[in-house]
């Protein structure tokens, strides 16, 4: 088993387009079950101190989880929000998938 914990799952579409003619994203929401898990956290200091804390999210070859592309969201259970950054596609030895990564940030201290 991959991991029972619960997720909302973001994926966005293009919308209308804005005042300046760029596309509005709209989202659907999808739950998916797995394991998030803690990367590593890398810390920028400039004139604006903020840190990147970087996750991962392990889940079965769902075609949500297949799909994931780095406009979508995650949502855990607390309402923490994460961008997603790419994802990974593990595969069986007969090249069927057998579990998906999706790669996960979460930038703290821009917005304070």
């Amino acid at each position: 088993m991959i991991g029972a914990q619960k997720v909302t799952y973001q994926s966005s579409t293009p919308g209308a387009l804005s005042r300046k003619s760029i596309p509005t994203l709209t989202y659907t929401s999808d739950t998916l079950y797995g394991s998030l898990q803690p990367m590593e956290v890398k810390e920028e200091v400039t004139n604006i101190d903020y840190a990147i804390e970087k996750y991962r999210f392990i889940t079965p070859p769902t075609p949500t989880a297949l799909a994931a592309k780095p406009t979508d969201r995650l949502v855990d259970s607390l309402g923490q929000v994460y961008r997603v950054f790419g994802a990974k596609i593990k595969p069986r030895a007969n090249g069927a998938p057998h579990h998906v990564e999706i790669l996960l940030e979460n930038p703290s201290g821009l917005n304070a």
